[in-house]
């Protein structure tokens, strides 16, 4: 792959790998970390595609697995904050509660979670991602 290659796809994915290291690691500075990882370890990849899609997500999964990896390595902590429910007191949907809710979820579970809601992709995509079915996803 050529510098202008990689240039070109560390443009168009950049949001979308930031946004699945984010979902897992929840930190700014590790998600970023994780992100550049990310883009190394496929830069340095020698796998060849036929198409976009199939590249795409090759890239979503050495995501996953780079901030998994992070998570070994830092030892994520739970929320320290006390949850008192799925509302705030504005009747809004609490957000750091419904996460740290899917963050008890099993592998595969969270996983179709985040791709879905943190990459936008379609449930077909999270299967080929995944190896699932796509009832399952």
């Amino acid at each position: 792959m050529t510098k202008e290659m990689f240039s070109e796809k560390y443009l168009t994915y950049k949001v979308m790998v930031f946004q699945i290291s984010y979902a897992y690691l929840r930190n700014i500075e590790d998600a970023e970390e994780a992100t550049l990882d990310s883009f190394m370890k496929f830069y340095k990849s020698t796998k060849k595609f036929q198409l976009v899609y199939h590249e795409k997500n090759y890239l979503i999964r050495v995501t996953i697995n780079t901030a998994k990896d992070y998570l070994k390595k830092i030892k994520a902590l739970p929320l320290n904050e006390e949850v008192h429910g799925v509302y705030d007191d504005n009747g809004e949907l609490d957000k750091h509660y419904v996460w740290a809710v899917v963050d008890e979820l099993e592998g595969k579970y969270k996983d179709v979670i985040y791709l879905r809601y943190t990459a936008d992709l379609p449930y077909k995509d999270i299967a080929s991602i995944l190896k699932i079915s796509e009832a399952l996803a």
